[in-house]
């Protein structure tokens, strides 16, 4: 049985250089490690917003400060931690997530359409979450891939109330969306009066 150490152009590798593999192997393996705990604790998150269980996710942040800037696929769309909260109307939460250092404007590549924190804040939530969005810095004129900022969206739903805080915070009721259709198109169409008049008035003001 041949016991020589395989060579490397025709000499054996150094004690040193074995020590170099086995420690770049070990930093690869803790790597990997690392990257599956931390989309691990991701999910944990997301369905601890889900249970709407506030301290697990305030443990699950404290343990993974990256959590508050990561992202997950849940039925086939890439959603941010932060707007997962956000969809759910959990303000508290919402509060903790900023604190711990998430991006009000953040979108995951290739994810949610995207749509931001403020835009899914725009669909149901309440307006406090809204006015603490954008007290937290989010872009009220985003757009998304499609061209539809939060506006848009609260024009579509007929939603008086966020309209008026994104009005009142300089939202640019002008702007089209990839459709070339204004807020007030899409408040008319789908039938909400109030909103429409509202609309109607502040695209005179702003012309």
């Amino acid at each position: 049985m041949n016991s020589e150490q395989p060579t490397v152009n025709g000499e054996r590798p150094s004690g040193r250089g074995r020590r170099c593999c086995s420690v770049g192997c070990l930093l690869c393996l803790l790597m990997a490690v690392l990257v599956v705990a931390h989309w691990t604790v991701t999910a944990h998150a997301v369905h601890a917003i889900w249970d709407g269980d506030y301290a697990r996710l305030d443990m699950l942040t404290r343990f993974d400060p990256f959590v508050v800037r990561a992202s997950r696929e849940e039925h086939l769309v890439r959603i941010s931690v932060l707007s997962a909260a956000v969809s759910e109307n959990e303000l508290e939460m919402v509060k903790l997530l900023i604190r711990r250092g998430a991006d009000v404007n953040w979108v995951p590549r290739g994810g949610s359409a995207g749509k931001t924190p403020l835009h899914f804040a725009s669909v149901d939530a309440g307006p406090e979450m809204t006015k603490l969005l954008i007290q937290a810095g989010a872009n009220v004129n985003v757009l998304d891939s499609s061209g539809w900022t939060p506006l848009h969206i609260a024009a579509g739903r007929g939603r008086v109330d966020i309209i008026k805080i994104l009005l009142a915070n300089r939202a640019n009721p002008n702007l089209e969306n990839d459709d070339g259709l204004l807020r007030l198109d899409l408040a008319t169409k789908e039938g909400h009066k109030q909103a429409a008049a509202i609309l109607r008035k502040a695209s005179a003001i702003s012309h």
